[in-house]
């Protein structure tokens, strides 16, 4: 029978130790990780990155308003945009995974991003230095 194990740490090496130290790992387990970590936005995406998209996303809930929602919507669209314009399949799953935090937060606002990305033209509240801290990879 398959068991899920919940464990959260801040970083692949916390995370990798974290389940070294768990003893509900097995070393086949810590090696999948490692070879599965491109998954993972915090493994994939700078610090500035995710400071970012939290700062974005903290602004939102916080103050909600027609910016902090432009600021949400457009760092949607800057990720996807980042997957359209290089290829690079990492962008792909940084995207899925905006996308799934946005419908576990909220999926109403989740289902309202989907369709107003597809009508924006363009990028209007983003600085340029927030986007390329949004696409940030290490």
């Amino acid at each position: 029978m398959r068991q899920t194990k919940e464990i959260s740490a801040t970083s692949l090496e916390a995370l990798s130790s974290e389940m070294r130290n768990s003893g509900d790992f097995v070393q086949a387990d810590i090696s999948e990780l490692r070879n599965q970590a491109a998954l993972i936005p915090a493994v994939t995406l700078s610090d500035s990155a995710l400071a970012e998209i939290t700062s974005i996303f903290t602004r939102f809930y916080t103050e909600p308003s027609l910016s902090t929602y432009t600021a949400v919507l457009e760092a949607y669209r800057v990720l996807d945009q980042a997957l359209l314009n290089t290829r690079n399949t990492k962008y792909t799953h940084v995207s899925v995974c905006y996308q799934v935090l946005l419908s576990t937060l909220n999926t109403a606002l989740a289902q309202r991003i989907f369709i107003d990305e597809r009508a924006l033209r363009s990028i209007t509240l983003l600085t340029r230095e927030q986007q390329v801290r949004i696409v940030g990879l290490r």
